[in-house]
């Protein structure tokens, strides 16, 4: 089935809103509510319509969105060379705290969110690493990025979709 791209454009700024707009109600309910949150924003915001979508053009979902088992080897480098990286993060951003203080209501937020347990701390660490990820991977990637790149050339499409990500995470 042929879908006009303004119309997979209009579902994924949709998709993007829903996200949100689950997610809202959960941010005052501590460590538990903010996993919540976005277990509940990913799966109903995102993930469901998608795949509601893709089964109505009758498109298989894991081709669509080029879903693959990563390999081990590569997603246990990629996890090393991650992980490197913060001695040198948490370095810029204690400078950076230190030049620029955040605001009293972003560290209330922050203070929110730590967890006072093993299994709040996984159940915001399954959050944060996984259905974040997922659902931003799923809208950009998955449906913007495919589009343009079938409109324009990989760089311009690549170039755009980086844009749009950065502009809805604001600093």
């Amino acid at each position: 089935a042929r879908v006009r791209p303004w119309f997979l454009i209009l579902i994924a700024i949709l998709c993007f809103m829903l996200y949100e707009l689950i997610q809202a109600p959960f941010y005052g309910l501590g460590a538990y509510g903010f996993a919540l949150g976005i277990l509940l924003s990913t799966g109903l915001g995102v993930v469901m319509p998608l795949l509601a979508l893709t089964r109505r053009l009758g498109i298989p979902f894991r081709a669509q969105f080029q879903l693959e088992r990563p390999k081990l080897g590569l997603t246990l480098a990629v996890t090393a060379a991650t992980l490197s990286l913060i001695p040198a993060l948490e370095i810029m951003t204690g400078a950076m705290a230190r030049r620029y203080p955040p605001e009293a209501s972003y560290m209330e937020f922050v203070e929110m969110l730590r967890p006072e347990s093993l299994p709040a701390f996984l159940a915001v660490l399954v959050a944060l690493v996984l259905a974040v990820p997922l659902a931003e991977e799923l809208i950009f990637r998955g449906l913007l990025q495919r589009i343009l790149l079938r409109h324009s050339g990989p760089v311009l499409s690549v170039l755009l979709v980086a844009l749009l990500f950065g502009a809805v995470h604001p600093l």
